[in-house]
């Protein structure tokens, strides 16, 4: 196999306008299941077509993820883990993106990012949104949580979130990898996490699908339908409603919650050294890179 088949591209786009590259890799035990739904979610709904596709010998270890049977008409069908990237074309006054939602490769990272990273410099990628979603003791009952690291005002301001600077020193995951290589050639960077209120044990969860889809749809200019996640939404907070008037213990943690929840958002906007000094609440982000979890978000 030649290096160029690794990454196959599968379609000619031409010239993109202000292209943008956001991704989301679900890694073990599900982490980041929310964030690659919501990708997955906009894959889905404009019928995005793959232009790009890795070839899954090279990066995964099929007894960690395993294939997938299905039936066809009278064909039995075998799917590998993959990893595609689909293009969004721009809207009118938007700009074109490329979204990858996959699986977070076992193997070969530093090939698997070079890759990516030579096909984005190839199409004049100028930014770049890593996706991750993570569980922590936020409540229902309030607004999703986003926070956005980055250096790059101009995509804070279009993403319309506080802009923290990365101060993060520790274990890291793909995408973070991904960003470091592209870094290197002046695209603009930043990582968008969705806070998931873990107590809910819902996966994915469709209050954060919600936030980070409106969120995208505000930098790509596009109008993504979210009925299904509205009523899902809908469904969640309402079961949790339930447990609040039937349960004082779990009346009294959701108002807990509620009152650490305004401290955070009260210093959003803040540089991000101050975060961590609103208590337990949250744990800082990229710290749980170091710990791979028990619970999926």
């Amino acid at each position: 196999m030649t290096e160029s088949e690794v990454l196959r591209q599968l379609e000619d786009v031409g010239t993109l306008h202000k292209p943008l590259l956001v991704a989301s890799f679900v890694r073990k035990n599900g982490i980041n299941t929310t964030a690659a739904a919501a990708l997955m979610h906009r894959i889905r709904s404009h019928d995005l077509q793959p232009i790009a596709q890795f070839d899954p010998e090279r990066f995964f270890d099929f007894t960690q993820s395993r294939p997938q049977v299905r039936t066809e008409g009278d064909e039995r069908v075998i799917e590998f883990p993959r990893n595609r990237v689909h293009l969004e074309p721009a809207s009118e006054g938007g700009r074109d993106a490329l979204i990858v939602s996959g699986i977070e490769p076992h193997l070969r990272w530093r090939h698997f990012s070079a890759e990516l990273t030579a096909f984005a410099r190839s199409l004049d990628v100028e930014a770049v949104l890593i996706l991750r979603s993570f569980p922590a003791n936020v409540p229902h009952t309030r607004p999703v949580l986003l926070r956005l690291t980055t250096t790059s005002e101009e995509l804070s301001g279009e993403l319309g979130l506080p802009q923290l600077q990365p101060s993060y020193e520790g274990p890291i995951d793909i995408g973070e990898v991904v960003a470091s290589e592209l870094a290197e050639s002046g695209v603009a960077i930043g990582g968008m996490t969705v806070l998931v209120p873990n107590y809910l044990g819902v996966v994915p969860n469709p209050m954060a699908v919600l936030g980070v889809t409106r969120t995208l749809d505000r930098l790509i200019g596009a109008e993504t339908p979210t009925g299904q996640y509205e009523e899902a939404a809908e469904n969640v907070r309402a079961q949790a409603d339930e447990q609040m008037q039937v349960s004082a213990e779990v009346r009294e943690a959701v108002e807990a919650m509620e009152e650490q929840y305004e401290s955070i958002a009260g210093a959003a906007g803040e540089d991000d050294s101050e975060l961590p000094s609103a208590g337990d609440l949250l744990e800082d982000v990229e710290r749980f890179l170091s710990n791979e979890g028990d619970r999926p978000s």
